[in-house]
């Protein structure tokens, strides 16, 4: 077929050229014809017999390209204060390897029994070169440099983008400074991780409840990263769907729901100066009084238990804060239009064998009055 179009374009465009001749208005068809035929000529790359071109099949079908645009239009809106501009990124080669220093090369940095070191990873040396960019609040740039070499052999647990989104916790077995300067200081680590501040924020779901029918958007500006929303959170949040009195949401597809649900992982510190320590046999019975107490439905609070409930009552103890601006200075929420009365819910917990004395937490109750929007979510984490 290839053979057969090149034959008629060049006939075509000597048919034209005679014409041309008879009339010079032609000139510009032709010339137009000449421009389409060399952009259409095939590369030495494409040039395949007819049976290859049969046999390929389709790269892309119907239900990737589907997919493909749904992952463009819903990547959410993420807040993160440390991205490095790409063109301020230093070079290296992920393939090649870091050459050990001679003693006359390396001077050694005194640290101390339990330092730690925050930074985020931009990339890896094979085979076992983490190259993190530190973080100037926890260790001064004059003492390790902007960016630095951790030696580890956890670096290939760690060689996945993925973790390029969090700020990770590099506890230093020792470290040595090379005489030249232009190169990183190295640090040998005992330890890699993703920084425990940075904590997951399990299955925080919000419900609108307008008192007529109204069009709403709501936008989270998270102190950390989405891992998953459903509906899918788009470029600008969830937009243009229409909430109902009874809760129902409507989106601009059609489709319906009843919440909108969202979890990520985010810095934050919770507060435990007040809290309770709850025996796992009784956290059903003691879910069940703390979420009316602090406004929840009947049916709000059954959702909030089946989801908790079996990951704390096999527990010995549970330690219990529901937290208030530790959480929402993390993941704030913009709703348009404002809601009358706004509730949110979260819960932070860690489980414990032995029982913990913890000043009783109180509740201030909540009044439902206009457009309504309740958010409930939790985190377990290991200690406070």
């Amino acid at each position: 077929m290839n053979v057969q179009n090149r034959i008629l374009s060049v006939l075509l465009v000597l048919i034209l050229l005679m014409l041309t001749a008879c009339d010079p208005a032609s000139t510009e068809i032709a010339e137009s014809t000449t421009d389409i035929t060399e952009t259409t000529k095939p590369t030495e790359a494409e040039r395949t017999t007819d049976d290859e071109t049969s046999a390929e099949p389709s790269e892309t079908t119907d239900d990737e390209t589907s997919a493909e645009s749904s992952e463009t239009t819903s990547k959410p809106t993420v807040e993160t204060t440390d991205l490095i501009p790409e063109e301020d990124l230093p070079q290296f080669d992920p393939t090649e390897t870091l050459p050990p220093l001679a003693e006359n090369e390396k001077s050694p940095i005194q640290v101390e029994e339990n330092a730690k070191l925050f930074g985020s990873i931009i990339g890896t040396l094979s085979p076992n070169v983490l190259v993190i960019k530190v973080y100037n609040d926890e260790c001064l740039i004059e003492q390790w440099g902007k960016y630095v070499y951790v030696i580890t052999d956890q670096a290939d647990d760690f060689s996945d983008p993925f973790f390029q989104r969090w700020r990770m916790q590099i506890d230093i077995s020792s470290a040595e400074r090379p005489t030249d300067p232009e190169q990183y200081v190295r640090i040998y680590a005992k330890k890699i991780q993703i920084d425990p501040s940075q904590v997951h924020a399990y299955k925080p779901i919000i419900y609108l409840y307008p008192e007529s029918p109204t069009e709403c958007s709501v936008k989270l500006t998270l102190n950390g990263v989405l891992t998953c929303t459903y509906p899918a959170y788009g470029e600008h949040g969830w937009n243009g769907f229409i909430a109902h009195p009874d809760g129902t949401l409507i989106f601009p597809d059609g489709k319906e729901y009843y919440a909108l649900y969202w979890e990520g992982i985010q810095t934050a510190k919770w507060d435990f100066t007040q809290g309770f320590c709850v025996r796992g046999e009784d956290t059903a019975a003691f879910l069940e009084w703390a979420l009316h107490a602090q406004g929840l439905t009947p049916r709000e609070a059954n959702e909030f238990i089946v989801y908790w409930l079996p990951l704390m009552q096999g527990n010995a103890y549970n330690v219990i804060s529901f937290q208030t601006t530790a959480y929402t200075e993390g993941a704030a929420l913009e709703i348009d239009p404002n809601p009358d009365s706004l509730l949110r819910v979260f819960m932070a917990y860690y489980p414990t064998d032995v029982p913990v004395e913890i000043q009783p937490q109180s509740f201030d109750g909540f009044i439902r009055s206009g457009f309504t929007v309740v958010e409930w979510g939790g985190s377990i984490i290991t200690t406070p």
